[in-house]
């Protein structure tokens, strides 16, 4: 996924904490240089119902 898709779901609103969606941010270093990130959208309006077997 390259930024200027995560950058455009921000900004145009549709992702955001507002409608339900909360960033959260990975990052991972080595040696105090960053080595990977990754932003994980975590939905807090769930309107699906929940899986039964």
């Amino acid at each position: 996924m390259r930024h200027a898709y995560l950058n455009a779901t921000h900004a145009s609103g549709f992702a955001t904490p507002e409608t339900g969606w909360t960033p959260k941010f990975f990052l991972l270093a080595h040696q105090d240089e960053l080595a990977a990130g990754r932003v994980l959208r975590c939905s807090c309006k769930s309107t699906s119902k929940p899986f039964q077997a």
